[in-house]
């Protein structure tokens, strides 16, 4: 869903890596590593997303480390959209989905703002 928005697969996959590991940084060839995409494109978006204020980095030595700015302006948004899409949704449906068919979920908690998963309170087949 995302995709259709952000037509850079790089980008929409960057936002999704720094908004769902907050407070962890990473350097440039390790996620080049972690989400198997080119150099120039890691490379690229990295640039563009450290300009729009999204991402900060640090050079310490011969390496630069980024990690998602939560100071950023439009943080609380593009978090609550990502967490929608393919955070914790995603893995809610990839653990239900071995459950068996199941009609309804429902969930509690704070996931949003606590980055834990919600609590599973009721589900009917």
């Amino acid at each position: 869903m995302l995709s259709t928005l952000i037509t850079s697969k790089a980008r929409v996959e960057l936002i999704t890596w720094f908004i769902t590991h907050p407070g962890e940084r990473f350097y440039y060839r390790q996620l080049i590593d972690i989400l198997n995409a080119s150099k120039q494109s890691i490379q690229n978006e990295l640039a563009r997303l450290e300009s729009a204020g999204l991402l900060s980095s640090q050079k310490e030595g011969n390496i630069r480390f980024f990690w998602v700015n939560k100071d950023f302006i439009l943080y609380k948004e593009i978090n609550s959209m990502i967490l929608k899409t393919v955070g914790v949704g995603d893995e809610l449906r990839k653990s239900l989905s071995k459950i068996g068919n199941i009609k309804s979920a429902s969930f509690m908690g704070r996931w949003q703002t606590t980055g834990r998963m919600p609590a599973l309170i009721s589900m009917s087949w």
